[in-house]
């Protein structure tokens, strides 16, 4: 019996997968060449399939892993789902330190995912103190309480502490537990090939103030020879995020390219493609289960004629979608809505 594990990219109704492969071939070796983490921009409108994509390609990497380890491990994170959370740093460690420690994985590294947790806890307190403690004064701020609160948690934990005295001396602790947790990222991460491939979705989706904070936070935290970032976006209304903080004469891709090394389009859909996605999206919206009624008779030249009309409107797929429910109706199946149907009464349309 064959046991070959399901290709995850075997519902791609868009044919990325040959794309997928050239993307991440110019990746293994584009890396080669820049000094730190490199960090592709993967550009497309809402709607064009970006989940999609990165989950079939990451489930992908995570296949191919159990019979090529040496391949980077692939790390999904949502940045819409911890916006509300305020820290994208924690949030970045914490998908890095479960990908470490997935025991899943045959060379998982608990070990290493433990470290990295504990020398993230120090930044970690460190924000909360920043968070809860405020004082009269023009910041406000209390930094030497949220310095005396990290150091509190190291001592709880026994390790040697020394308690800040001013604002220099928090300053200087800061900076030594970011570069404690930097040393712990390269170990772990660190090296000539990719160990890592952390795909960041749904960022033109979060607040504009975190959005470019989780950009700063990779350009200097995550700044590793070793540590690919893929940041999936929508790059027109990433622009209309950045313009919120920096006003309309921001020059938008001079100021992005501080942060990603490449832009790379997302394909858009090809003729066949449309077809393909509107045959499975009438088996699946249209046909389920004789729940619904279509308009249209399903056949292979109307669900043809469908895909040339998304395909003249360039409709995004989930567009498309959409666009399915406009031919089917909610009544129910039966011989008096049957009549009713046929007969001097139009059923309402789904939207």
């Amino acid at each position: 019996m064959d046991q070959t594990p399901l290709s995850a990219f075997a519902t791609d109704l868009l044919g990325r997968q040959p794309f997928c492969k050239r993307l991440e071939s110019f990746i293994l070796t584009e890396h080669h060449f820049v000094e730190g983490g490199l960090v592709i921009s993967l550009n497309a409108p809402f709607g064009s399939g970006k989940t999609t994509f990165l989950n079939m390609w990451s489930g992908d990497i995570k296949t191919r892993r159990q019979a090529q380890p040496d391949l980077p491990r692939p790390v999904v994170v949502n940045a819409w789902e911890s916006d509300y959370c305020g820290d994208p740093l924690i949030a970045i460690i914490a998908a890095l330190s479960n990908a470490l420690a997935d025991t899943t994985n045959s060379d998982a590294q608990p070990a290493q995912a433990s470290a990295l947790r504990e020398a993230a806890k120090d930044i970690g307190w460190f924000a909360v103190g920043l968070a809860n403690n405020f004082v009269n004064n023009a910041t406000g701020i209390d930094v030497l309480s949220a310095a005396g609160l990290a150091e509190d948690k190291k001592e709880q934990r026994g390790e040697a502490v020394k308690s800040p005295t001013n604002i220099l001396d928090a300053y200087d602790q800061k900076r030594e537990a970011l570069s404690k947790l930097k040393t712990t990222l390269t170990e772990a991460f660190g090296g000539a090939e990719p160990k890592a491939i952390v795909f960041i979705d749904e960022l033109d989706r979060c607040r504009p103030d975190y959005a470019i904070s989780y950009l700063e936070t990779i350009k200097h935290i995550f700044d590793i020879h070793g540590i690919v970032f893929v940041l999936s976006v929508d790059e027109q209304q990433l622009q209309s995020a950045t313009s919120v903080l920096f006003g309309p004469t921001l020059v938008f891709k001079e100021y992005y390219r501080k942060f990603s090394h490449r832009s790379i389009q997302l394909p858009a859909p090809g003729k066949e493609d449309l077809k393909r996605l509107t045959q499975a999206y009438a088996k699946q919206y249209l046909q389920k289960n004789a729940k619904r009624w279509c308009i249209l008779p399903l056949n292979d030249h109307q669900t043809e004629n469908i895909s040339l009309l998304l395909g003249a409107f360039k409709l995004s797929p989930r567009k498309c979608r959409r666009f399915s429910a406009f031919w089917v109706t909610l009544i129910p199946k039966t011989p008096r809505m049957k009549r009713l149907y046929y007969g001097v009464s139009a059923p309402g349309l789904c939207f």
